[in-house]
């Protein structure tokens, strides 16, 4: 309840507000959101793709920020401008470059022209210009980004040949290089300095190993540089002190050649081996030196005792000879390559010590196994009516002493003689005819052999060089062919 002044004042009815009508909010159009966004969008791209000319206009043609050659910048330039900088480059590079090579007797100076170096202007610069340039701005814009944090260094990319050189450091091993040459000797047995000395001469190697190797990274680098050449030298196997040294008389023969026919024979082929050498390890055939035994050649008919029983021929006693040189030899210790004995036992030498020679094949060849060459001196003198022949072999000595020994064993003949029939009636007619040939001869089987003795006369070494068998012959008797009547 309320009350007033008046008193009790009953309640009042509040009177009703009016309300006002109420109204729809409309909703936005949804083409027109997304043509606003559009708009904005629109906007915001073309301000990128402006930014974005304005970011990458500049390289457009020209070389990227953060790309150097040489430790040249090459932003802003155009491809020619970038060729233009590089020939300088290239020129400030290179012009004042050599390479020498010293070598005996000689420098040879080359410069980068013989070298043909150059940088090699498109696969140096078209990779780089390639950068940012193969697609659109923004692929541009990322390697601008990329090139401003790991900037690119690059080294030009250079040309060059070696072949210029290669072909002047053949030519200077083909001058250089050189065999060794031993030292000589000849014998003129008619002078009064008999032996005539040539000196020896070093020869040459140039070492062209790494050497073309080392021009490479010379040149690579551009670095000056002097190449001396090394050479080896090569030792002569001879040299002149060496055979000075070493020519001593290593051997002397002396034989009795006789006389007549035969000792005129052996006479005219021992003084054909005066003055005769033989190099180291070379051989010596009897005869091929003497050559054919003929009477143009000044040989004469004689007995053959070598042969057998009374044969004759043109060059008969020449044996002789090769026996002198088989046993001068033999005695130098050098090597007996081929020798033949004699079908008979020898009238002029002890068995084992001759050597048959003949036009039809038999020789003696004997091969100097010394490390010098050796000389022949021969000569033929006169004593008590018969002639006398000397033979020396000088040359490097094998030993302090050499010994030949000869054993010889008994192959006794037949007991019984051997009857010839002589059809001819030459020395028994009838065939109660008896007439001697010859006695009966006992045969040997001698083996030949070498012994080396030092300075102190001890032993070095024993060696058999051969083994002859002289077959024995009976007692022989001509019987005639003719009934006596």
């Amino acid at each position: 309840m309320s009350f007033t002044t008046a008193g009790y004042k009953p309640p009042q009815q509040k009177p009703l507000k009016k309300e006002k009508p109420k109204h729809k909010r409309k909703r936005p159009n949804g083409a027109a959101v997304v043509s606003v966004f559009v708009f904005i969008l629109a906007v915001l791209l073309s301000s990128f793709i402006i930014w974005l000319y304005l970011e990458t206009k500049e390289y457009t043609n020209t070389f990227l920020p953060g790309i150097f050659v040489s430790g040249e910048p090459l932003e802003g330039k155009t491809y020619d401008q970038a060729s233009d900088r590089l020939k300088v480059i290239e020129k400030n590079d290179f012009s004042d470059f050599t390479y020498t090579f010293e070598y005996e007797g000689g420098t040879s100076v080359y410069t980068s022209e013989d070298f043909e170096m150059a940088y090699d202007i498109e696969k140096t610069l078209d990779p780089l210009f390639a950068i940012g340039h193969e697609s659109g701005m923004i692929s541009r814009l990322l390697s601008m980004l990329k090139l401003k944090a790991e900037p690119i260094f690059e080294m030009p990319e250079m040309t060059y040949s070696l072949e210029n050189v290669e072909q002047d450091l053949k030519r200077i091993k083909e001058e250089l290089d050189s065999d060794p040459v031993d030292a000589t000797v000849r014998y003129l047995p008619s002078e009064s300095e008999p032996f005539v000395y040539t000196d020896e001469i070093v020869g040459m190697r140039v070492i062209t190993k790494d050497v073309m190797e080392t021009v490479k990274e010379a040149v690579e680098s551009h670095t000056t540089g002097i190449y001396v050449i090394q050479t080896d030298r090569i030792e002569p196997d001879v040299t002149r002190a060496e055979l000075q040294n070493s020519i001593r008389l290593m051997n002397r023969v002396t034989c009795s050649l006789g006389s007549g026919a035969a000792a005129e024979n052996a006479e005219l082929a021992i003084l054909q081996l005066n003055g005769a050498s033989l190099g180291s390890m070379e051989q010596f055939s009897f005869n091929d030196y003497i050559g054919q035994r003929t009477a143009e050649h000044g040989y004469e008919y004689a007995k053959e005792p070598a042969y057998g029983w009374e044969v004759y021929g043109i060059g008969g006693g020449v044996c002789r000879a090769s026996s002198l040189l088989y046993q001068c030899a033999l005695g130098a210790g050098l090597e007996i390559v081929t020798r033949s004995a004699s079908v008979m036992l020898p009238e002029d030498w002890e068995p084992g010590e001759e050597a048959t020679v003949s036009d039809q094949g038999l020789d003696l060849v004997i091969r100097n196994n010394s490390s010098m060459p050796i000389f022949f001196h021969s000569r033929v003198y006169e004593k008590d009516g018969n002639k006398m022949a000397v033979l020396e072999i000088m040359g490097e000595r094998q030993a302090a002493k050499i010994q030949i020994v000869h054993e010889s064993e008994l192959l006794p003949a037949a007991a019984e003689p051997l009857y010839l029939l002589d059809s001819e009636g030459i020395y028994a007619r009838y065939t109660d005819d008896r007439v001697p040939r010859n006695a009966a001869i006992d045969g040997r089987i001698v083996t030949t052999s070498r012994i080396y003795y030092d300075e102190s006369g001890l032993i070095q070494k024993e060696e058999t060089v051969g083994t002859d068998t002289y077959e024995p012959i009976p007692e022989c008797i001509w019987v005639g062919t003719e009934v006596r009547e």
